[in-house]
């Protein structure tokens, strides 16, 4: 046999040697892949095995029967959500108060940049949400909102939206908020060029 013969049996002896380190490597992984998901699926089994059971342990407590349930546990509970409620409204509204006086009042432009930011992240979260986040968390303490209240009002006086959709009414409340503000301040930046005093 020749040198060169020599070294390709023994490059193949390598190579197989090389394939079979593979196969190897290849099955233990899927066995260890294996019982990992076999004890995963365990893990999952026995956590809700014990929430199961906290629930039940928790439902048929005497405290939880007695206490929890009687009407001024009821009561103080309505109340704190209704408290909940109404300062998620106040929160909104004055939310509102304040966008409008800045818009009115202020002239200082790195104020209005800045609300126009705070409109536009409440115009991307009515969008992401399909409505105001506010208005959700009135809903959720309060079963209605303010803008459920204002459009019932405006129906009761005829004045009625084309659609019953809160979310497109509040978007364009936003959007008719942010065009006031960057036209403001396109006029004072108008009125900087030509030195007119506002």
């Amino acid at each position: 046999m020749t040198k060169s013969n020599r070294k390709d049996n023994a490059s193949d002896s390598d190579n197989v040697s090389d394939n079979e380190s593979v196969v190897e490597l290849t099955l233990e992984h899927s066995v260890t892949t294996n019982t990992n998901n076999e004890d995963n699926l365990e893990k999952n089994n026995n956590l809700e095995k014990n929430n199961e059971q906290y629930s039940r342990r928790f439902n048929n407590n005497c405290f939880n029967s007695k206490i929890i349930q009687s009407e001024f546990v009821q009561y103080a509970k309505q109340s704190f959500t209704m408290i909940s409620g109404l300062y998620y409204v106040l929160l909104h509204m004055a939310f509102m108060v304040l966008i409008g006086f800045i818009i009115l009042f202020v002239k200082n432009k790195c104020y209005l940049c800045m609300l126009l930011l705070v409109l536009t992240v409440d115009a991307f979260a009515n969008i992401v949400f399909l409505d105001c986040p506010l208005t959700g968390l009135e809903k959720k303490y309060l079963t209605n909102s303010m803008m459920d209240n204002r459009l019932n009002t405006l129906k009761s006086w005829d004045i009625m939206y084309t659609n019953d959709k809160v979310y497109d009414t509040q978007l364009e409340v936003i959007i008719n908020a942010w065009a006031i503000c960057a036209i403001k301040i396109l006029v004072l930046i108008v009125f900087d060029h030509f030195n007119i005093n506002y």
